[in-house]
């Protein structure tokens, strides 16, 4: 679901000038919204309406900035070196 945000906040930011593309764009993330908590919707909703496309592609940034650190990848600290470190 982050992917699918951050590539529609992309989106809008390089659709910025482009007034259909945007308003479709819109109504793709809009249909995000119930996936996420509703304080996020509401300050999405605000900024999308406000067009503050700049903020919202930051926010998506962070997110799936955060995702993958928290998701580690491969589990957090399990990737190829620490298997092999841990063998002997």
């Amino acid at each position: 679901m982050l992917d699918q945000v951050l590539a529609l906040t992309e989106s809008l930011a390089r659709a910025r000038y482009d007034e259909a593309a945007a308003a479709g764009l819109l109504g793709r993330a809009a249909a995000e919204l119930p996936r996420v908590s509703r304080a996020q919707g509401d300050w999405v909703t605000l900024h999308a309406h406000r067009g503050d496309l700049d903020d919202l592609l930051e926010l998506a940034q962070g997110v799936a900035g955060e995702a993958r650190r928290d998701d580690g990848g491969r589990g957090g600290g399990r990737g190829r070196r620490t298997r092999r470190r841990g063998r002997g």
